[in-house]
């Protein structure tokens, strides 16, 4: 589990079993992509903008479903 700084983005987590990246924002909903591969995620924690970085690396990009 790895929080984040971000106006959006709660929280970030990975399973690397089923390489789902779960992302919580800050309003509650939460997000599921799936065949993220663990270097996403890793370049995701260390993003200088949180928003950004999924704007353009994971947001349709990923099969996505509300958690």
């Amino acid at each position: 589990m790895t929080f984040v700084s971000s106006t959006a983005v709660l929280r970030i987590d990975w399973y690397e079993t089923s390489e789902t990246l779960v992302i919580n924002m800050r309003d509650g909903s939460k997000l599921m992509y799936t065949g993220v591969p663990q270097g996403v995620y890793e370049d995701f924690q260390a993003a200088s903008s949180i928003g950004a970085f999924f704007n353009h690396e994971i947001r349709n990009r990923y099969p996505f479903s509300y958690g």
